[in-house]
């Protein structure tokens, strides 16, 4: 079990940054969009593209910041009855809610992975000036899912751990602690 804590705790350092990075890229291209505006009041020219480009950067953002997400227990969720539920259903629960989160990642990343199999394979390029591959951002994308999935399941296979050996009050402390990273 201290092996599963050690691990997750890397792959929420590394989910810290893949997210720091989505949200360079997402400035990134906030900045190309403004000044593609800016030129285009002023003098006008356009610098094209920047639709296209700030649609790859937010997708590329989700993937790559749906772990950190995860980590930092930020996802919606409705936990009125969760709080009333005793340890022991509560520990279960959050199992039931890792697992949920595991097979919806998988489920995520497989669709994105044949998504970009399908776009390689017949050479998909974006109906655009730019003529993007699309393949390219599509396994950006999918990488970021891919990370996503792997920690969901290890956050799953660590509950399932932490439940088998009765500790169940370590797994209400995983499951829903904001920055469960850290524990």
């Amino acid at each position: 079990m201290y092996r599963l804590s050690r691990l997750r705790g890397r792959l929420a350092v590394c989910a810290r940054a893949a997210s720091l990075l989505s949200l360079y890229a997402l400035l990134a291209i906030t900045l190309y969009v403004c000044l593609d505006v800016m030129l285009r009041k002023l003098w006008a020219i356009s610098l094209s593209g920047g639709d296209e480009l700030s649609g790859y950067a937010l997708a590329m953002a989700v993937g790559w910041s749906a772990a950190y997400a995860l980590y930092q227990d930020s996802f919606i969720r409705v936990d009125f009855l969760h709080r009333r539920f005793p340890l022991k259903l509560r520990a279960w629960s959050d199992l039931a809610a890792t697992a949920t989160s595991a097979v919806f990642a998988v489920f995520l990343t497989w669709y994105a992975v044949k998504l970009g199999w399908e776009s390689l394979s017949f050479g998909v390029v974006s109906n655009t000036p730019l003529r993007v591959l699309l393949w390219i951002p599509q396994f950006a994308w999918a990488t970021g899912f891919l990370f996503f999935s792997l920690s969901a399941i290890l956050l799953f296979l660590e509950t399932l751990a932490l439940i088998l050996v009765g500790k169940h009050d370590k797994v209400i402390t995983l499951v829903n602690a904001p920055s469960n990273a850290s524990i």
